[in-house]
């Protein structure tokens, strides 16, 4: 028998997890909810109660909205819940989700599917250590022009009011959670939110810098007002590598010479096509797969994840407050 899933949101990302569900063999969505309006689909419904009937409830919805719909699932229903990041808005909100119980918090999973992309995968594997030898800076660009696209501006992403770091927490935390996730404790970060486009109120770009405890550093720059750029580029200490549009490459040793004596850029000794427009959906994949499994054999999700989701989302509000 499918697991029936319902889902908060309707459309967008929401509208991503509905189809990856619903391409599975054991799951399928049955309730799709809207608090207001009328969803034009016959799984759509205006009553959160109908989704307590279902093994599992996804939170697909505004940012600034999670954290009361985990209050009333975690009150009022049974099941497992499966939200998106970033978890929640404010260090209130955070410090209710710590006193939750360990069963209380083996129920909800937090979607943080980088860890799951190539990116995250090639940051954990022997490769880069390999190649590369002790990883001395990361740069990543993650851009596209979305605030200069019709509904930009009327959209939740747009509204300081409510997201006024809407691309930090939407795109931002992917990059901080995996960069976290992998390289551990960060000993100082900048921040520099900015609103380029002029389309909406809430910041559309920023750049952030991490130094680690380890003498690493790392940029991450995001924008809605930018054209489309996926790019990150690792310099280690004997070699470095690019992974954008057009795959992973890696160049290396360090000490590669011209004729003369002086330095030269080091030949390339690896390359891999990397589809990136498949890399989002695969990881986002993986992700509902994980949770999926704890659902399906109905064991308690192991709450590390839920440890690493809070370090994260406390990291996030953070550096949107500094």
């Amino acid at each position: 028998m499918k697991i029936k899933i319902g889902v908060i949101g309707y459309k967008n990302h929401a509208l991503r997890i509905i189809d990856l569900i619903n391409e599975r063999e054991d799951a399928e969505v049955a309730q799709i909810y809207h608090p207001e309006k009328k969803i034009n689909n016959s799984l759509g419904t205006n009553s959160i109660e109908d989704l307590f009937g279902c093994g599992a409830v996804i939170i697909s919805s505004p940012n600034q909205t999670h954290f009361s719909y985990i209050q009333k699932l975690l009150k009022e229903y049974s099941g497992y819940i499966f939200c998106e990041k970033p978890p929640v808005s404010t260090m209130e909100e955070i410090n209710f989700l710590l006193k939750l119980t360990e069963e209380e918090r083996s129920r909800i999973y937090f979607n943080f599917n980088f860890r799951y992309s190539y990116f995250g995968d090639l940051l954990k594997s022997g490769l880069v250590k390999k190649h590369l030898g002790e990883i001395l800076n990361i740069n990543i660009i993650s851009s596209d022009g979305l605030a200069f696209k019709e509904g930009y501006s009327s959209s939740w992403r747009a509204d300081g009011a409510t997201n006024k770091h809407s691309i930090t927490e939407t795109v931002g935390v992917h990059y901080i959670d995996i960069l976290r996730f992998v390289f551990g404790s960060i000993e100082n970060y900048c921040y520099a939110p900015a609103i380029m486009a002029k389309t909406g109120t809430a910041y559309d770009s920023s750049t952030i810098s991490f130094t680690f405890k380890s003498g690493m550093t790392a940029t991450i720059f995001i924008s809605y007002a930018a054209p489309l750029i996926n790019r990150i580029m690792m310099a280690g200490v004997n070699g470095y590598l690019v992974l954008d549009e057009e795959g992973l490459e890696l160049f290396g040793p360090r000490d590669s010479y011209t004729d003369k004596g002086f330095f030269k850029k080091p030949p390339s000794i690896l390359k891999e096509t990397v589809d990136k427009s498949k890399d989002y959906e695969e990881s986002l994949a993986k992700s509902i797969e994980v949770f999926i499994d704890f659902v399906r054999n109905r064991k308690p999700i192991d709450t590390r994840y839920f440890e690493a989701s809070m370090d994260t989302n406390k990291l996030l509000l953070e550096i949107t407050a500094s």
